[in-house]
């Protein structure tokens, strides 16, 4: 790893949680029982125009290559100035694009650092919308009148093998081919996808790296989401119950309440 890079192996996001009139965001992390390291990273930023930016990046690579990865995606959107933005999604994407060809470079350039990457779910809270960008295999998920709707799809190879018709649906909810990402910052030629949600009061939403989604489903994250409780001891929970069940990788998780 680069001798100017300096990654503390106990980082900490300093905000875990942010209280605003309209919102409640809260946020946890772990490394699992697996892993040695947590190549997850998170963010949850607040402008001067009121929005709040949350983000979650998956560390890919050999080493602890992901951990620098995922570092240089954390502390972009850290600086990030978002404040009056007129495109946010646009905004988003184009963030994503320059940290895919940032990190694509750095690891040309040490063959130490080849192969290295970070998914990327991005989320700026504005007005009463949510604008996302998503790239690779975290999850943003909309929990509405108790019904769980995943937002973003997995860019992985299962997911195109699917277009193309090489598998069924049935076929890709087992396939190898569904752990295997083909889009993520740090490939070179990344595609993010973008959108953004019109939110309303009692909304909640769930930003996830795969740690989450790879150790339950989506009826048992809803159980959870469903409970008369505050969205920070419902994330709380979600990652108890993911350690619970093995623990098997980094699980990183950033609730949303929309309180009004």
């Amino acid at each position: 790893m680069p001798k100017k890079m300096v990654i503390h192996p106990m980082w900490k996001n300093n905000k875990t949680d942010l209280n605003t009139p309209s919102l409640y965001v809260t946020a946890v992390s772990h490394a699992g029982y697996v892993r040695e390291k947590n190549e997850d990273r998170f963010i949850i930023k607040k402008f001067k125009d009121c929005s709040v930016l949350c983000a979650v990046a998956d560390g890919l690579g050999d080493e602890g290559t992901g951990v620098y990865a995922a570092e240089i995606v954390r502390e972009r959107l850290e600086h990030a100035n978002l404040n009056d933005c007129l495109d946010p999604a646009g905004h988003l994407e184009h963030m994503a694009l320059e940290m895919d060809r940032d990190i694509y470079n750095k690891s040309q350039l040490d063959h130490y650092l080849d192969g290295m990457g970070s998914t990327l779910i991005g989320v700026l809270l504005q007005d009463r919308v949510a604008y996302w960008v998503h790239v690779g295999d975290s999850r943003l998920y909309l929990y509405r009148n108790q019904e769980l709707i995943q937002v973003t799809r997995d860019q992985t190879l299962a997911r195109f093998l699917l277009k193309e018709g090489e598998i069924t649906e049935k076929q890709a909810l087992s396939h190898y081919s569904r752990h295997v990402m083909d889009q993520y910052l740090g490939c070179g030629y990344s595609e993010p996808e973008k959108g953004l949600i019109e939110l309303k009061p009692k909304d909640m939403l769930i930003i996830a790296t795969d740690g989450l989604h790879q150790s339950m489903d989506a009826e048992v994250i809803s159980s959870f989401l469903l409970q008369p409780d505050s969205i920070e001891n419902k994330v709380k929970s979600l990652l108890q119950a993911s350690l619970n069940a093995g623990g098997q990788d980094n699980i990183t998780i950033v609730g949303i309440d929309v309180v009004s």
